[in-house]
């Protein structure tokens, strides 16, 4: 996988009032994007900060590859967006582009309940309410949610969302692994393919409507 990072300055003739549908305009546009855009699993766009910060938006994007990233920055979605609600009023733009590790071994935090009753159809998704994965990317250490664990003709998936602030979960950011537990460990593999991807994502979206999630 690609972490895309962007960060964003507006332009200075913009009133605060002004700023904020800017920024919301931004996220709105670039989080739809996910569905459209072949290989691009997820955004993820942060419009609040800190005085301390001096950009005004950032863009968190994962992509399955380099090819990935290339057919992103010239698809017509994206390229749409970013035509109408992003470069007419930003005046400075920074990124780093970086590939994730294949495959990851996380340690479930273990002061949390143990996931139960895993179900074998992928008519069904298990919830697992607070269970948190921990990832450690570039040394530091970020806590993902446990969503759903669930199956899609016979693998099993996870379905992880950041925590924020202490037991906020930004659900606005979903992310789909392979699923393996070995004793106290849990190990996510990569999606193999577009298609993979396209079935989990579909499959994820209906037992959610299903479930009211």
């Amino acid at each position: 996988m690609v972490k895309h990072i962007i960060l964003w300055q507006l332009k200075d003739e913009y009133s605060e009032e002004e700023k904020k549908k800017i920024r919301q305009g931004i996220k709105e546009g670039l989080e739809s994007l996910p569905g459209k855009v072949p290989g691009l699993r997820s955004v993820h766009v942060q419009t609040e900060y800190l005085p301390t910060s001096n950009v005004d938006v950032m863009l968190d994007a994962v992509l399955e590859s380099e090819e990935a990233l290339k057919g992103y920055a010239h698809h017509p979605a994206h390229v749409a967006v970013a035509d109408s609600m992003v470069r007419p009023y930003t005046k400075l733009r920074t990124c780093m582009d970086y590939v994730l590790d294949e495959e990851i071994t996380y340690s479930q935090n273990n002061n949390q309940e143990e996931k139960s009753n895993m179900g074998n159809s992928n008519e069904e998704m298990e919830e697992v309410e607070l269970d948190v994965i921990t990832l450690e990317e570039d040394g530091a250490e970020k806590d993902y949610a446990i969503c759903s664990v669930f199956e899609v003709e016979g693998e099993d998936y996870v379905a992880l969302s950041p925590i924020i602030d202490n037991d906020i979960v930004d659900d606005s950011e979903v992310m789909f692994f392979r699923y393996q537990e070995d004793g106290d460990e849990v190990i996510l593999g990569e999606i193999e393919s577009e298609e993979e991807a396209q079935a989990i994502a579909d499959e994820y979206e209906e037992l959610c409507r299903e479930e009211d999630l």
